[in-house]
């Protein structure tokens, strides 16, 4: 081992030891990983994950183009296609993603989760220590941190992108917090590379939300600059935060320039109306999940009545923790931290509301931005950070001195905790609750706030002491949290979630090169793309504006649209379309009386039906209506004839002949990426019918190849090799500085000074 890594372990061992306990923590929570590694991450007791429906299937056929020597710009499998690798959620740069090409992906999620949660564990750790936090109150913070409810709930609800994204909140205000301190802009690049990670996860609303966080954190650090008339210490900060930014974006230029590109063709260009930006707002009356957890009693209880999607709205970390929250809010001896994570967890709370929150309108209005996302409630995630460091605090003021000088602080704290847990105890054992799951919950959250408040009593008569106090909170936030959690992170066989019933084996028998419409969402989201079938609707975050037009509003779902419509309704509402768009078979739940399809399959639940006018991938028309054209009927050219000689996800290529002009239509989401060739040479790419894409031919024998070519990626590729290599030569040279400084000095600085 080198002598500098090994003084380095000496100097830090107390630290890495709690760092170890981090990881061995995260283990035990996922002891089901440990245990079955080759079993996806998965809930199959309620709809709407996104692992089984969204990722699982993504990475699948994304890293299978990988290792096939084929890179995944465009995916074919959904919605007629759309650019994959330029998709923010999908997150194909991120460096931990590395472990999807060496690992089958349900193991690889597996990994991935509880290296993310050992990794917010650990950030925040550091973060709560460079805050002036003793190391087991730093440790105790990040314990409440990864296993409270919103890192808990978002992976039960499978939203991996978002907890990658996350985890880095806690190290974005460690190393901003620290170039403030140290005025330092290498600091700031440092903070910079973090948000470029960040970004590269692949979830931009919890970048925003996350930026919000630092934002206010700078102006509430130029407050006291200015309270305290030190005028000249106003720019600096500004000025590295705006260095953080444009490093991260520096860094992140391979997925974030592709991205934007994106978003100005999807359905959110231009933002979303009030409405559905305001979807999925935090009810004031859901605080009351802030001490009953929904997890208490059984799932279906809260999503029939108020919370359904419940994972969006857990405020839930733990009852001791939130105790010691009261304790640091109102002791008298707040440091300028407990003060700041104070107003943020209330901020917080305020713009998750949303639409129940009357200034989210001007946000919505004026900030940049906020009309771009739906679910205002992912706000919590700034309340739970918050309220992880302030428990850290509130834990250090029952340790130390503090806690004897708030004195009649404790005596009301514990005096409360006591009568709350008394009156939720008593009212468990009245016979006036209809469902189990409420007796449950208030006996169980009685039951917490008793103990709570004789964990604090026996501390505040010096009953409990040092180590004793510290392991029976740990251990009693551990218990209480673990075991409404942890039950929830389950994993299934792939096999088990996705199984070849009878009628997916025969479109996978017969659907090949060609698209199945499933209007009344038969088969959940996106599982036929799991399966090899390709289909023209899909489930996905971000949809191409002009394709979602094209489909109209009621064919079914279309990216995050839940509508359901019958087939009967879809045909009449697509009609020559479904043609259009190479659909082959139509999946319906009763039987169809509709002219051009004929039945091909049924059972008991499912019924097939084959279009009988279906047309191929590609094929040759003598019209077509460009986009922002008066409307008509294409009109195949006859005799024409196409053979695809390759269709992957960045090249197409065809052979058409044809004797009179005309175009050669592809079944494609136009994108702007495509590029196209005629014998060689370049052709104009043609929008047709406002959704697809064609060439123009001339009579005779063509070779015809669409090929994709994004020039947001390319310069996005250059610009992130650029930044990286211009971060690491600053970090590099400073490295050097203090090395040279040391050697001629013969002394040794401290470590902290290295980026300073």
């Amino acid at each position: 081992m080198p002598k500098a890594l090994t003084a380095f372990c000496c100097r830090h061992r107390e630290d890495i030891g709690y760092i170890i306990l981090i990881f061995i923590s995260a283990c035990i929570f996922f002891w089901n990983v440990i245990l079955h590694p080759g079993q996806l991450i998965s809930t199959q007791s309620v709809s709407g994950n996104d692992i089984t429906d969204f990722f699982y299937p993504m990475y699948s056929y994304a890293y299978s183009a990988l290792s096939e020597g084929s890179f995944p710009y465009w995916n074919s499998m959904i919605l007629s296609g759309y650019p994959l690798a330029a998709n923010p959620q999908f997150g194909l740069f991120y460096p931990p993603s590395i472990l999807f090409l060496f690992l089958p992906p349900a193991t690889a999620f597996g990994l991935s989760f509880l290296l993310h949660v050992f990794l917010g564990g650990s950030f925040m750790y550091l973060l709560a220590k460079h805050l002036g936090l003793e190391r087991i109150c730093a440790f105790f913070t990040a314990l409440v941190f990864i296993f409270g409810a919103f890192i808990t709930s978002h992976i039960y609800a499978g939203h991996y992108s978002m907890i990658c994204a996350a985890v880095w909140l806690p190290l974005l205000f460690l190393l901003f917090d620290t170039a403030l301190q140290k005025n330092s802009t290498a600091w700031g690049l440092a903070a910079g590379t973090a948000l470029g990670m960040q970004i590269l996860a692949g979830h931009i609303q919890i970048t925003y939300i996350c930026l919000i966080g630092l934002g206010a954190y700078l102006a509430y650090q130029v407050f006291f600059f200015l309270g305290e008339k030190q005028f000249h210490r106003i720019a600096k900060p500004a000025g590295i935060l705006a260095i953080a930014v444009i490093t991260g974006i520096l860094i992140s230029a391979v997925q974030f320039f592709p991205a934007y590109e994106y978003s100005l063709y999807t359905t959110r260009a231009g933002g979303l109306d009030y409405s559905t930006a305001t979807s999925f707002s935090l009810n004031p009356g859901l605080l009351s999940l802030m001490v009953s957890n929904p997890w208490s009693g059984p799932v279906s209880f809260w999503s029939d009545f108020f919370a359904y999607p419940f994972w969006e709205y857990c405020t839930y970390f733990g009852i001791m923790p939130l105790v010691l929250c009261a304790v640091a809010v109102f002791s008298r001896n707040k440091t300028r931290q407990v003060k700041f994570f104070i107003l943020l967890s209330a901020a917080a709370l305020l713009i998750a509301t949303g639409k129940y929150f009357p200034p989210y309108w001007l946000l919505y209005k004026l900030a940049p931005g906020f009309d771009n996302f739906r679910v205002p409630a992912r706000f919590v995630l700034l309340f739970s950070f918050s309220a992880a460091m302030l428990s850290g605090f509130g834990m250090a003021y029952v340790r130390s001195r503090l806690f004897g000088e708030n004195v009649k602080t404790a005596e009301r704290v514990i005096i409360i905790t006591f009568l709350f847990g008394l009156v939720a105890a008593g009212a468990a054992m009245l016979p006036v609750h209809t469902f189990s799951a409420v007796r449950i919950g208030l006996a169980v959250l009685g039951g917490l706030l008793l103990t709570s408040a004789a964990v604090l009593y026996a501390r505040f008569k010096n009953r409990f002491k040092g180590k004793l106090f510290d392991i029976t909170v740990i251990a009693f936030t551990l218990a209480n949290l673990w075991f409404l959690h942890m039950p929830y992170i389950d994993s299934n066989p792939v096999s088990e979630i996705y199984q070849d019933e009878p009628f997916i084996v025969f479109l996978q028998e017969h659907a090949r090169g060609y698209r199945v419409y499933d209007p009344e969402g038969i088969v959940t989201k996106n599982r036929l793309m799991s399966m090899g079938i390709a289909e023209i609707n899909g489930y996905e975050a971000t949809v191409l504006n002009h394709y979602s037009g094209f489909l109209g509003d009621n064919a079914g779902r279309t990216g995050t649209n839940y509508l359901s419509v019958s087939a009967a309704r879809g045909i009449q509402e697509l009609g020559i379309k479904l043609n259009l768009l190479n659909v082959k078979y139509v999946i319906s739940s009763s039987e169809l009386l509709t002219g051009g399809f004929e039945p091909a399959y049924s059972d008991s639940s499912v019924n097939i039906y084959r279009n009988i006018d279906a047309l191929p991938r590609a094929f040759m028309v003598s019209n077509i209506q460009l986009a922002d054209s008066d409307e008509n009927v294409p009109v195949l050219s006859e005799p024409a004839e196409v053979e695809i000689i390759e269709y992957g996800p960045h090249k197409i290529s065809m052979r058409a002949s044809c004797e009179e002009p005309g175009f050669l239509l592809l079944s494609e989401a136009w994108y702007p990426a495509w590029q196209a060739s005629v014998d060689g040479e370049p052709g104009e790419v043609l929008q047709a019918f406002d959704a697809l894409m064609a060439v123009s031919l001339q009579p005779g024998t063509h070779t015809v190849e669409f090929t994709y070519r994004s020039r947001a990626f390319e310069v996005g590729v250059v610009t992130s090799v650029a930044g990286i290599c211009l971060v690491s030569i600053v970090f590099i040279y400073r490295w050097w500085t203090v090395r040279r400084k040391r050697s001629g000095a013969g002394t040794q600085l401290p470590a902290s000074t290295a980026l300073g």
